[in-house]
């Protein structure tokens, strides 16, 4: 593979850490993006899901830090709150709030907008990074037989005109083809970041390519988010988590963010959607589990409309399955795999992919894209089963089931209530929350004769004792 020109296709969180890695290893990169880049930390329309929680694990922190050694600075002058993820916001889940211990590892809180700007900012500031903004793409261009992919046809966006149609121009990072409907821009290497929207499966197939096999995971997941000021009304935390848990459909959380802000969640499975009206979010909000998020925003002075986005499937795509692929094309990001969002994985995976195919690109010999793809898997691997064993608690949930699902299922619902009293326990959990260990950490010897052994806290203790005994072991 030549190492001239890199294009990826998509300028969100996945498609910028793609582009760089790549910056390292190509003399241009070209980012292809449909939005207009905002030019200060707002939502835009391709990334609806922005204007709601996002969580930056602390595996996804350490990579950013090693990716852009000064973001954590500039996270710090904008308002983002940095440090332990165990300490900072508690956890509710199958009856008992999370053990109040430091875990030893950072994190970082802020809104999805604010930390997508300061990485847009680094990636078009280096110099062989170029952005065309407003462009669709239309198709791949490939060789005579298909077996290698070497450009995208592209459209600039245009807008009507008394005069006719007319190309609209970018302020910053590009113009292309002005005046042609239609470019063709040449790469070496197509990596496609468009998300869970992505076209790739159609493009193999009119390629003579099959398509890769899909599982896909029905979880009907819904949620509405309210920006609040912030208030002193949580105890002992920054932020809290009410995580639904089976029969129950329902969860939320208030997540600190920059601007002495809370954005608030509320998130339903099973279709069961948070209302949008003032009346019914706080309804909802009432309605959880425990009273405390309700009791923190009953009196809070919301600072933002409520904002809706609907969630109906986790999906992942196979691509390391296939036989066949052609070369100078592979996929990042959600055109891989679309976790439930619930669980705050998206944008580490992203990261955790970015390193991978930065020592990928160390091999690029003929059969590189599906040799990327077979290690992107064991990446992805690990996030999918977490999150696709939690849907998969719900009877109702639509999706393929393991062997050994309900056992498992058994195992991590004991080691979270084991977790309260035995530190061991709950650090190791948090590390494979956080995407630090994998889960096999949680059924090694070790760890396992802790959850089949250990004490469970007291099953009739209300979640305020809960929190208070945590603290006192």
């Amino acid at each position: 593979m030549d190492n001239k020109r890199a294009i990826v296709l998509g300028g969100s969180m996945a498609g910028l850490l793609a582009a760089r890695v790549l910056s390292d290893h190509f003399e241009r990169v070209s980012i292809v993006e449909r939005d207009r880049f905002p030019n200060d930390a707002a939502t835009r329309k391709g990334v609806p899901q922005a204007k709601h929680a996002h969580a930056l694990l602390a595996k996804g922190y350490e990579i950013l830090l090693h990716l852009f050694p000064d973001l954590d600075e500039d996270l710090r002058v904008h308002g983002a709150l940095i440090g332990d993820p165990a300490t900072i916001t508690r956890w509710y889940q199958d009856g008992q709030y999370s053990r109040y211990t430091h875990s030893g590892l950072i994190g970082s809180f802020q809104s999805r907008a604010l930390l997508e700007h300061l990485i847009r900012q680094r990636v078009l500031a280096i110099p062989n990074v170029k952005a065309y903004q407003q462009t669709d793409v239309l198709s791949l261009v490939a060789n005579a037989d298909g077996s290698h992919v070497t450009g995208v046809l592209l459209r600039p966006p245009v807008r009507a005109s008394r005069n006719g149609t007319v190309p609209l121009a970018e302020p910053a990072h590009g113009v292309i083809g002005a005046g042609s409907p239609e470019v063709q821009l040449d790469g070496d290497l197509i990596v496609d970041a468009t998300g869970r929207g992505s076209q790739l499966p159609k493009w193999l197939r009119e390629l003579g390519y099959a398509e890769p096999r899909e599982a896909n995971i029905k979880v009907n997941f819904g949620y509405a988010t309210r920006i609040y000021r912030r208030t002193d009304a949580l105890t002992n935390a920054d932020g809290l988590f009410v995580a639904p848990t089976p029969p129950q459909t329902r969860g939320g959380g208030i997540f600190p963010i920059e601007g002495d802000r809370w954005m608030v969640t509320l998130a339903g499975f099973l279709a069961d959607y948070p209302p949008t009206d003032e009346q019914g979010f706080l309804a909802f909000a009432r309605s959880l589990s425990v009273p405390d998020l309700y009791d923190a925003i009953k009196d809070a002075v919301p600072l933002s409309e409520i904002a809706q986005y609907k969630y109906p499937s986790s999906r992942r795509r196979y691509y390391e399955t296939l036989e066949r692929f052609p070369e100078g094309l592979i996929a990042v990001g959600d055109a891989i795999s679309s976790f439930n969002p619930v669980y705050g994985q998206g944008m580490s995976v992203a990261a955790l992919e970015a390193m991978t195919l930065n020592d990928a690109l160390c091999d690029q010999r003929h059969g590189f894209p599906l040799r990327f793809f077979r290690t992107v898997s064991k990446v992805v691997d690990v996030p999918w089963a977490l999150a696709a064993g939690a849907d998969l608690n719900y009877p109702q949930v639509e999706g393929q089931r393991a062997r050994g699902t309900r056992l498992i299922n058994w195992y991590l619902k004991r080691l979270g209530r084991v977790s309260q009293e035995d530190e061991t326990v709950y650090r190791a959990f948090v590390r494979v929350v956080q995407l630090m260990q994998p889960p096999s950490l949680l059924f090694s010897p070790m760890i396992a004769a802790r959850v089949l052994f250990g004490k469970s806290p007291r099953a009739n203790a209300t979640p305020m004792q809960a929190i208070k005994h945590s603290q006192q072991v």
